[in-house]
């Protein structure tokens, strides 16, 4: 199998290294991610997206801000699971490829609203002169 756009996937990280892109300079961490799918590089860059994923993933903002974590980082995040969500990238004309939109280290799932009696009552008070169907 492979990937697919607009898609949600548990993967797990196979391995990382840390980078600094070509045209900013701007550091981050690829990662190499696993599934039954096959293989997905997702580059994620420094800042506070990033300390959010890295909290979800359980680590703490003390860790976060030691560059003895961030040396160390390949080896407390190998193994790991995480969440994704994929998307179409058609930067390339003629060559779209799934890529990696959203990366999580928890599971995100819509959880259904809990609505009081009243509202209801009140989507009652909407039908409560009704005429009868003719059918």
């Amino acid at each position: 199998m492979s990937y697919q756009a607009e898609q949600k996937y548990e993967v797990v990280i196979a391995d990382l290294e840390h980078m600094r892109s070509s045209k900013k300079g701007t550091l981050g961490v690829t990662f190499l991610l696993t599934s039954k799918d096959g293989n997905l590089w997702h580059t994620a860059y420094h800042g506070d997206n990033f300390a959010k994923t890295l909290g979800e993933f359980g680590f703490s903002n003390d860790e976060i801000r030691d560059p003895a974590f961030m040396a160390r980082l390949r080896s407390e995040m190998v193994g790991k699971t995480a969440y994704i969500t994929t998307e179409l990238d058609t930067y390339f004309p003629g060559k779209p490829k799934v890529k990696v939109r959203y990366f999580n280290g928890k599971k995100y799932e819509k959880k259904a609203q809990e609505l009081p009696p009243s509202f209801f009552d009140e989507i009652a008070t909407i039908y409560k002169d009704l005429e009868p169907m003719p059918f």
